[in-house]
């Protein structure tokens, strides 16, 4: 924060004290949001000399004070990124101040962080449409959420803008894509766009009816051509006299759009028919997943509460859902079109709900985890990594199992450079962790291809030595027995190793390990009674050790 300050360009003395002693407060304490609050407060609302009132900082503001909102602003979105509102917020602020450059691009950090937000893109659309005045500035922004957030279960809030936007241009045949597209999807206001579709059906004609239907549907299912649809001239036979032509023309010309709008209107009200049956389909499964969306109370970001069990269960329930069911549908042929859709962008809606669940739980690594595992069933690799990434960042750096999973996933990925990176990091901000130890072993083992056995050795006797008389000298004596899966380290450097430790090992791990090695690797008779000896002479306190003793010996002897 004082970095900041330093860099800003601002004197010190222009700034008014009171807000250097909250900027100090949240220094000292980044992760105290109460104060951080305070702080964009006393930014926005500026008091008077006697601190009796507030004045709401606007565009005719001071620099000072305008340069300090902004710095309030950014410093609070680098320690809380999920807050969604509030880079909404900045933005305005900045739109306010004249500044729509730079609103734009504080709009476009927000959605590359948090790019299913239907918060930002909600508002970001309505700045949009403020700020850019042309249908062809306007339509990519329009498109762009769609493709973000249009399968998100409350999408009608960038929806009704977009068809609000198409029909302010007169954009006919867009308006019934969209409506079209719309219609598919399990969402809150789902039954709104089926009303307005089928009002655009009712009053549909020759030329909109190409919007609702394809060429090759109306083929297939109807066994027509658009030519069956519009009128044609009549075919009379040309043995027939002028005059008697020139009199039946009209009749046939009669006749045949009679036939016409017959045509039409059996396809009317057929399609409506067909769409009917997606209607059910659609509803059955917003009903599915309302049983869910219902009880999610806490769908955003907060800093200082905790989300209660029920929701975080509810959370679970509802991805699980969507990934186990994937919203499938037995196609047949007889409402192929109610079907296909939800089998088909199934994978958007997991995905998005997904995103929605973490900004809500970003600080727990359960559903990071979740969610990377789902990349993962799919085979795709990257993105499991992507979002283990992410988690780490998001989660209080105690949460350490984002971090063994990456290991493990970056030497799947054959990525041993940055797996390397990982567990020497992890290693220092816990030293004396177990895993983080193992997996760095691990790690050293493969780039080495192999050929480190001596190597391994080393590294852990140096662990062994630096724990040595601490409290976690006893855990790190499983050490023993990881080394004992290492096939580059070869029996006689292991039993070297082992042997130099006998003397002032007693813990059941070393024991247990030093066992196992003359029991299952160098199977030696007489050495492992010999082990078996020293180890009851050392009365060393372990049920467990004692029962497996027992057990070789039956084995074994």
């Amino acid at each position: 924060m004082l970095l900041e300050l330093d860099n800003s360009g601002l004197n010190s003395k222009d700034i008014p004290q009171y807000w250097l002693d909250l900027a100090e407060q949240v220094n000292k304490d980044a992760t105290n949001f109460e104060k951080w609050e305070e702080l964009i407060n006393v930014s926005e609302l500026i008091p008077t000399s006697n601190r009796k009132y507030t004045t709401k900082i606007s565009k005719l503001s001071s620099a000072v004070h305008k340069k300090l909102l902004c710095i309030a602003y950014e410093n609070v979105l680098v320690q809380f990124p999920y807050l969604e509102q509030y880079w909404c917020n900045y933005a305005q602020w900045l739109y306010l101040f004249g500044n729509t450059n730079k609103a734009t691009d504080v709009y476009n950090r927000a959605i590359s962080i948090l790019p299913k937000s239907i918060i930002i893109w909600k508002n970001y659309l309505q700045f949009s449409s403020e700020t850019l005045l042309s249908f062809d500035q306007l339509a990519p922004v329009f498109e762009q959420s769609r493709l973000a957030v249009g399968h998100h279960f409350y999408s009608h809030l960038i929806y009704d803008q977009y068809l609000d936007f198409l029909k302010l241009y007169n954009k006919t045949k867009e308006y019934h894509y969209l409506v079209r597209r719309v219609i598919e999807l399990p969402i809150y206001h789902y039954a709104k766009y089926f009303r307005e579709f089928f009002n655009l059906l009712e009053a549909a004609n020759l030329e909109t009816i190409k919007y609702l239907i394809s060429k090759e549907d109306l083929s297939k299912n109807y066994q027509q051509k658009w030519a069956d649809l519009i009128d044609r001239p009549s075919k009379n036979k040309a043995t027939i006299e002028t005059q008697t032509k020139q009199q039946a023309q009209p009749q046939a010309q009669l006749q045949q759009q009679q036939q016409s709008k017959s045509a039409m209107t059996e396809l009317k009200i057929d399609l409506r028919k067909r769409y009917i049956d997606l209607y059910i389909t659609t509803q059955y499964y917003v009903f599915q997943i309302w049983q869910f969306e219902s009880k999610i109370t806490h769908p955003y970001f907060h800093p200082t509460s905790e989300l209660t069990r029920d929701e975080l269960n509810t959370w679970n329930k509802y991805l699980s859902y969507l990934e186990t069911n994937n919203l499938k549908v037995n196609i047949n042929s007889s409402n192929q079109v109610a079907n296909s859709i939800l089998s088909s962008q199934n994978q958007e809606l997991v995905v998005i709900a997904y995103e929605r669940c973490l900004i809500a739980t970003a600080q727990y690594p359960f559903f990071w985890l979740k969610f990377s595992n789902f990349w993962m069933n799919l085979n795709m690799i990257d993105k499991a990594i992507d979002v283990l990434i992410r988690g780490i960042w998001s989660c209080p750096i105690t949460h350490v199992k984002l971090r063994l999973r990456l290991i493990d996933l970056l030497i799947l990925n054959k990525d041993l450079t940055n797996a390397r990176t990982v567990a020497l990091e992890l290693c220092n901000i816990y030293p004396n962790l177990v895993d983080a130890f193992s997996k760095l072993l691990q790690v050293e083992q493969l780039m080495w291809n192999g050929q480190g056995g001596s190597k391994l050795i080393k590294l852990v006797e140096s662990k062994l030595d630096e724990v040595k008389g601490t409290p976690f000298e006893e855990s790190f004596d499983c050490m023993f027995g990881i080394l004992l899966n290492y096939s580059c380290i070869s029996i006689s450097a292991l039993e070297k190793f082992f042997e130099k430790y006998v003397n002032v090992k007693s813990s059941k791990y070393f024991w247990k390990a030093y066992l196992d090695f003359y029991f299952l690797y160098n199977q030696n008779p007489e050495q492992l009674q010999k082990i078996i000896g020293i180890a009851r002479e050392k009365q060393v306190d372990s049920n467990l050790l004692s029962r497996y003793i027992n057990d070789i010996e039956d084995v074994y002897f």
